[in-house]
């Protein structure tokens, strides 16, 4: 179960779902469970210039205060008081960064954001979401306001033919069995190979590409097998699909009916740090479904 977990509610309307799924994830020892909840504010007319100081300062104080009954009404209406939840207001301009300095100092382990339900933009994050995710130290669970089922099915993703991505796999598949057995949930595992018909020669015979199709697949499953029986993973399903990445996991949410996807993300530096466009961000513009990612250097319990 987890135990410590903070919540970024910027819109006070998302406070009962956001609270509820992560009540859920440490229903079984709700007396040891810890949810901070911060809201990050900010008010241009603070950023005077140094001789204005004083205003400054106060004018800050003014709104942190205003703000944090808003917030503890917020949460006290959610009607969870069997949990220890704890509210704060931070002062940033940009939210990302407060929600990271906030949990670079209390350590949660997981950092929940309720997402937006904007589903008529291309793509429905903000770019203070993708740069959370690109920061943050420990796994990001985006969630939509819809309660998750009984045993609801979680998907993790991974990607079984890049070396570079080992570490990263078994960081995603040990958060999502955590993830699984918190809910209560059934696990299944995905990989998703290239395309193989432009690879093949224009002559070759049809049988070939099925029998270099199979192939691929196999590998996919045995190396999927291979790294659950290392981390100890049992019951879960295995699904190996050739295709387009983004696509690809865009069809398997749907067909297995998954209510949360987990996926890693690899922070990336310099200008293309700034840039959307990898795969974990085109998956994200594609999916509406709850979504964690699970950063390279998160910390595991395996």
């Amino acid at each position: 179960m987890y135990k410590k977990i903070l919540i970024n509610l910027q819109d006070l309307e998302d406070a009962r779902p956001a609270i509820s799924k992560a009540t859920a994830l440490c229903k079984a020892e709700p007396a040891k469970a810890h949810i901070e909840v911060v809201r990050v504010v900010y008010e241009s007319l603070a950023d005077l210039k140094s001789k204005h100081i004083d205003e400054s300062i106060e004018l800050k104080k003014f709104v942190l205060e205003a703000e944090e009954p808003l917030l503890e009404d917020a949460v006290r209406q959610a009607g969870l008081s069997d949990y220890q939840i704890e509210c704060m207001t931070a002062w940033h301009k940009p939210i990302w960064e407060g929600v990271i300095h906030t949990a670079d100092a209390d350590r949660p382990e997981l950092i929940l954001k309720p997402r937006t339900d904007d589903t008529t933009r291309v793509f429905p994050h903000p770019p203070e979401d993708w740069n959370l995710i690109r920061h943050s130290k420990v796994p990001i669970l985006l969630t939509r306001n819809k309660a998750w089922p009984i045993n609801p099915t979680i998907l993790a993703a991974i990607d079984v033919f890049d070396d570079t991505h080992v570490e990263l796999n078994r960081n995603v598949l040990i958060h999502a069995d955590r993830l699984a057995r918190a809910l209560g949930g059934t696990l299944h595992v995905a990989s998703v190979f290239p395309i193989l018909g432009v690879w093949i020669n224009e002559m070759a015979v049809i049988k070939d590409y099925e029998r270099l199709h199979d192939e691929m697949a196999e590998e996919s499953r045995g190396a999927i097998n291979a790294l659950c029986r290392e981390l100890e993973i049992e019951d879960y399903g295995v699904h190996a699909k050739e295709g387009v990445a983004d696509v690809a996991i865009e069809q398997l949410v749907k067909s297995t009916k998954a209510c949360v996807l987990v996926m890693g993300t690899k922070a990336r530096v310099g200008l293309s740090g700034y840039l959307i466009g990898n795969t974990a961000e085109k998956i994200l513009s594609r999916v509406n479904t709850d979504v964690m990612t699970v950063p390279m250097n998160s910390a595991s319990d395996k």
